[in-house]
């Protein structure tokens, strides 16, 4: 009977695989999410597939090598692209896929870690309908390759530490995570926290142990080394970032923390509920704090009087998530503070957190059922709990797919695939290069390289507000192209949002003053066309 049980288990964990699948097809019908950085990554793809290198062209008219982001997705989908298969079909599939593995990959390594196929099944059905992962894994970006990768490099280190230990294990986990840092500069707290599982987790003697961790951190930074070496030598920087951040350590803190409750409370609540009767900052920390408090407790209960706790798969794999979670917003805050240019707190680069959090309420349900006399009664209330979070998560996603295949995503949207502007864009001479403020548009759905409006990547605002072409463009290619060579300026009305987040209220001032005595060639209802006189 028990045979069975299990049996009946893994065709249902089957079936939810199979269905993260279809709600990403299904979220992704017009074509998957399309954005600036997915513009990199599938003309990338592209040009390698044929034959131009792993980069993109410029306006100027070099090719420039890909030193800003990471190569692995990129090269993937250029591999699937042999088929010839349409790169973004391609990237479409292939993160369908990559969902469904990963939910089939929590189930698995949940039900065995606990020993209970049903809560497996349960945090498997969790992250299928999460509202937080299936707009991730819609988009054509490096996420869901990075994340796969990265889980499956942390269970794989967890087989090793419960099997026969053997160095083939370790090797492959410490290639996993080394993989996912290769996909997604972020993800290099996949592989610390492997370095750190294996100090914390592994038995032996601590030189032993030590020893084991320097070959896995070894084994898992070669491939990113070498990437690395290659990126400096085209771009005199390591992921084409600098060190300095635009903030103010208070400032940046507080900013941290205000987008960082938001990601978490987006877990649970609609964003709409946010911005709603859950808009007070205060409130947002109160409740944040309240979870985290919760989480604790549950862990402290668990865990109570027990030096060695039963179940230790479990154990090693709530510790494991444990020390992930934290690595990972260590590295994020520091990265936030540090680096510029600054990064976005938000759900798409928190994911990893969501998955691991998914992991460990799991890990804590089954150490809950070793914990207590009555297991049959709190199976049942935990089974209760999750199957309400489940449905709790099915009826936001099931919103936000159906919004996805109505609307489209990205450049896929209605509203971009019938852009009266970008009609505009493509009947411009062959010649003639754009300046603009959405230029991977125009380069994604126009097919021409554009340049970008400089102004909307500085950290901190002019002062002086002047028209554009008149700034100081000796070291700006794309005024200088505007004024001397008859380049088009071409404004798309995102540019409002772009200026509000670098001048606030001066924004609509801004807008004025730049476009002021340019003429118009075209207005229409979702951006303009302007020359130097």
């Amino acid at each position: 009977m028990k045979g069975t049980g299990n049996r009946i288990m893994t065709v249902l964990l089957a079936g939810v695989a199979l269905l993260a699948v279809v709600l990403i097809l299904v979220s992704t019908w017009r074509g998957p999410g399309v954005g600036g950085d997915a513009t990199v990554y599938l003309t990338t793809a592209h040009n390698l597939l044929h034959g131009a290198g792993l980069g993109m062209l410029d306006p100027d008219g070099t090719f420039r090598f890909l030193s800003y982001y990471p190569p692995l997705f990129p090269l993937t989908v250029s591999a699937l692209g042999l088929t010839g298969v349409d790169l973004p079909a391609a990237a479409r599939w292939l993160n369908a896929l990559l969902f469904g593995l990963t939910v089939w990959l929590t189930g698995y390594a949940l039900g065995r870690a606990t020993r209970s196929p049903l809560v497996g099944l349960l945090a498997a059905a969790a992250l299928a309908v999460s509202p937080a992962a299936i707009p991730q894994f819609s988009w054509a970006m490096s996420e869901p390759l990075a994340n796969f990768l990265g889980f499956l490099g942390l269970a794989c280190l967890l087989w090793y530490l419960e099997g026969d230990r053997r160095w083939g294990g370790l090797a492959l986990s410490a290639v996993l995570c080394g993989a996912s840092n290769l996909t997604r500069y972020a993800s290099l707290p996949f592989l610390a926290a492997g370095v750190l599982g294996i100090l914390v987790l592994c038995e032996g003697r601590f030189w032993q142990r030590m020893g084991r961790a320097v070959a896995y951190a070894g084994i898992g930074l070669i491939p990113v080394a070498v990437w690395e070496e290659w990126d400096y030598s085209h771009s005199a920087s390591l992921a084409s970032r600098s060190l300095g951040g635009g903030l103010g350590v208070g400032a940046a803190m507080m900013s941290f923390w205000a987008d960082l409750r938001g990601v978490i409370l987006g877990w649970f609540t609609p964003q709409s509920w946010l911005d709603s009767f859950l808009h007070s900052g205060l409130l947002q920390s109160g409740l944040t704090l309240a979870l985290v408090a919760a989480v604790i407790a549950w862990v402290i209960w668990a865990l109570r009087g027990r030096s060695k706790p039963e179940g230790g798969a479990a154990w090693r794999l709530l510790a494991l998530m444990a020390i992930f979670f934290a690595v990972y917003l260590g590295f994020i805050l520091v990265t936030y503070l540090a680096i510029t240019p600054i990064i976005d707190i938000n759900q798409r680069i928190l994911l990893p957190l969501h998955i691991a959090a998914i992991w460990m309420a799991a890990s804590l349900a089954g150490l809950t059922l070793k914990s207590v006399e009555n297991t049959r009664r709190a199976g049942i209330v935990l089974s209760v709990a999750a199957l309400l979070v489940c449905g709790w998560f099915a009826s936001r996603s099931v919103r936000i797919v159906q919004q996805n295949y109505t609307d489209g995503l990205g450049y896929y949207a209605v509203s971009w695939q019938d852009s009266p502007t970008i009609r505009q864009v493509k009947a411009l001479p062959a010649d003639e290069i754009p300046v603009s403020n959405d230029p991977t548009a125009i380069y994604f759905l126009a097919g021409r390289p554009a340049y970008t409006l400089a102004e909307l990547r500085q950290v901190i605002p002019e002062t002086t507000f002047t028209r554009y072409g008149d700034g100081n463009w000796s070291n700006d290619p794309a005024q200088r192209v505007f004024r001397q060579k008859g380049a088009a300026l071409v404004l798309f009305t995102s540019v409002n949002d772009d200026l509000l987040a670098l001048y606030g209220d001066q924004a609509a001032a801004r807008l004025k003053a730049l476009v002021q005595g340019l003429t118009t060639a075209y207005s229409g209802a979702d951006g303009w066309i302007y020359y130097y006189p």
